[in-house]
């Protein structure tokens, strides 16, 4: 009888621990969106801030026309994506090397 109890209770121990566990991961995939957004916006502002900077000093200086202010705009949007898609590649790496070292006991 006691030992049927005392199964009972490592049960219920264990499935509070994994409980708390899961609580744990989803505050830090919560917090690890949250970064990944707030480094997704400083990159898009640096990248569209200067590459639009970029593109009017020219549009002014040379007088180019549509195609060209178009074709700038496709430079602008695929270099956008690229350092997105690295900064998110680094955050992802940084996170999944600090849960390779935590144990759930």
């Amino acid at each position: 009888m006691e030992n049927n109890h005392k199964d009972y209770m490592d049960q219920v121990w264990k499935k509070v621990r994994w409980m708390e566990y899961e609580r744990i991961q989803k505050d830090k995939a919560e917090l690890a969106s949250k970064l990944i957004k707030q480094r997704e916006r400083k990159v898009k502002l640096k990248l569209f801030g200067c590459f639009s900077l970029i593109i009017m000093v020219f549009i002014i200086l040379f007088e180019f026309d549509l195609t060209v202010i178009l074709s700038g705009g496709a430079v602008l949007f695929i270099v956008a994506l690229y350092y997105e898609n690295i900064i998110e590649r680094k955050i992802y790496r940084r996170i999944i090397d600090e849960n390779m070292y935590q144990r759930v006991e």
